[in-house]
This record gives C-alpha cells, sequence and structure tokens, in this order.
C-alpha cells in the first residue's frame, strides 16, 4: 500500500512543500516538526481531522494488510478483555505488540525505511531514539520492557509474581496515547 496523497493531488505551495518533505524524508528523515508538518498538509487536503498518514506498509513488515487491519483495530480492546480476565502475560504482550508497532510507524516515518520486522523491541526503541524520540517516552518505554521481562522471563524461577505482570501493564497505562501524540496521529483506542 503506497501514499493516497500526493504532490501533485495538493498542488499549489502546499504540494510543493509535501513534495519537499518527502523527499526529505527519503534523503535524511523529518524532524518532528516536519512530521507534524506533512501530516497537516495532507489533513488539510484530505479536509478532515484525523487522517492517519502511516508509512508504505511494507515498510513495517505487514504482509497481510486484511489481518493486520483486522487486529490492529481490536488489539486495545483483547489486552484490557485479557487485563480483566486476569491474564496478565496475555495482556502485557499484546500492549507490547502495539507499542512495537507504535515504533516502527515512528521510524518509518521519520526515515521512509524498512524496519525488518523480526527487529527486536530494544533495537526498536535504539533506532527510535537515533531518530530523536522523545527520551522521556524513550525511558517509559525501557521500564515497561524491563518490568514485562522481569515478569514473563523470571516468573518461573520465582523471581516475580504473576500479579506483578499485572502491575506492569498498568504502569504503563496512557503510554500509547503519548506516543500517538509524539507521531501527532489521532488515537484510535487505548491500551
Amino acid at each position: 500500500m503506497r501514499r493516497n496523497v500526493s504532490p501533485e493531488d495538493v498542488g499549489g505551495e502546499a504540494g510543493e512543500r509535501l513534495r519537499q518533505l518527502y523527499e526529505a524524508q527519503r534523503e535524511h528523515g523529518l524532524s518532528d516538526e516536519e512530521m507534524a508538518e506533512k501530516n497537516r498538509i495532507i489533513t488539510a487536503y484530505m479536509g478532515s481531522v484525523g487522517v492517519v498518514e502511516l508509512p508504505d506498509l511494507d515498510l513495517l513488515g505487514i504482509t497481510d494488510y486484511m489481518a493486520f487491519i483486522e487486529r490492529l483495530g481490536t488489539i486495545h480492546a483483547d489486552a484490557q478483555a485479557a487485563y480483566q480476565e486476569a491474564w496478565f502475560l496475555e495482556a502485557i504482550s499484546l500492549r507490547m505488540l502495539a507499542l512495537d508497532f507504535l515504533l516502527r510507524v515512528y521510524i518509518a516515518n521519520k526515515k521512509d525505511v524498512a524496519v525488518p520486522p523480526d527487529l527486536p523491541f530494544g533495537r526498536l526503541l535504539g533506532n527510535a531514539k537515533d531518530q530523536n524520540f522523545p527520551p522521556s517516552l524513550a525511558d517509559e518505554l525501557e521500564t515497561f520492557n524491563d518490568k514485562r521481562n522481569e515478569g514473563i522471563h523470571r516468573y518461573l524461577l520465582g523471581q516475580g509474581s504473576y500479579q506483578g505482570i499485572g502491575v506492569a501493564y498498568r504502569n504503563a497505562d496512557g503510554l500509547f496515547e503519548r506516543i500517538m501524540d509524539v507521531l501527532d496521529l489521532p488515537a484510535f483506542g487505548s491500551t
């Protein structure tokens, strides 16, 4: 899938600026301000609020677009349902998948490069930091990932509690929305 809005579609000064932003994105990546400007131009052209300009889905490693759309639409509700049923391993795993996806979008939007699907979360976060991802959010993501790893990988060893996994899940409430704000995308759910 490719972008639906081209500089020619927009036309005029805004179209020329969009062309410059697309070129800058391919050549060296976009600053946060440039990324927000690109989204504003596209939103203004589309005549609506809340238009999401995702990178080419192939850059994110997505191979089955229909399954992706279906899962993206339910992942937040699925994570919350798992938490409510005290299935904390599932809840925290689903939350991690959503946060992982947002980092992939951030990286691809900043530089218009493919993000390998097998890139582990820690390396994704490192790549996002290299693209000026906000340090405070990076710290929150690192804390969440550390707690998730402790809960999942050390639980059987007796070094944590199953309830602690649920606490780690809850401690990351709102993190998804704060990252969406950085991406300048409208919220479509919460985890």
